[in-house]
């Protein structure tokens, strides 16, 4: 929704994500109505960003959810809906103490991280997740060892035939 209405009347897709963190379907249902309305020749895809496996920044070995699980966890993100990651990672069956939440496109200065790293030593807290989003920019920085990082998929689970379609169509016009 970063252009306005006009924007969305040259869409040839709506691509719904995050459909499951949605409590109240009844809204998601209006959305979509909307959209029709402001261009019913658009077709409306949903989708979710799947959880798909854990990896350390400082050499990118996977790492198994059941050995984080009862482990004390901070979150570190600078994403648009940090809430979104929270949801996810409790949805996971983690609990984390802390979450570090900076804005969107956020460059991590070297203070920030060893205040952040102080926090973790003193609290006790041995593993901090963040996002592949913040992993790029935290590759390049002396982050501690203790950077996992979750890789997201994105999965369509609604309309993925009239997705690929509509792609094609675009394509090869």
């Amino acid at each position: 929704m970063r252009e306005g209405l006009d924007g969305l009347k040259r869409a040839d897709i709506f691509l719904l994500t995050k459909v499951d963190l949605v409590r109240d379907q009844g809204m998601m249902k209006k959305l979509e109505e909307k959209l029709k309305k402001v261009n019913p020749g658009a077709i409306i895809v949903r989708s979710i960003h799947a959880p798909g496996y854990f990896y350390k920044l400082s050499n990118e070995q996977l790492v198994d959810i059941e050995a984080i699980k009862n482990k004390n966890i901070a979150l570190v993100s600078a994403i648009g809906n940090p809430r979104s990651f929270e949801k996810t990672i409790l949805n996971l069956g983690l609990k984390f103490k802390r979450h570090f939440i900076f804005r969107d496109h956020h460059w991590y200065r070297e203070k920030e991280l060893k205040k952040i790293e102080d926090y973790c030593t003193k609290n006790d807290i041995g593993i901090i997740i963040t996002t592949e989003k913040d992993a790029i920019k935290l590759r390049n920085t002396k982050c501690d060892i203790r950077y996992t990082a979750l890789h997201i998929e994105l999965k369509i689970i609604e309309n993925e035939q009239g997705f690929h379609s509509r792609l094609f169509r675009i394509y090869n016009s």
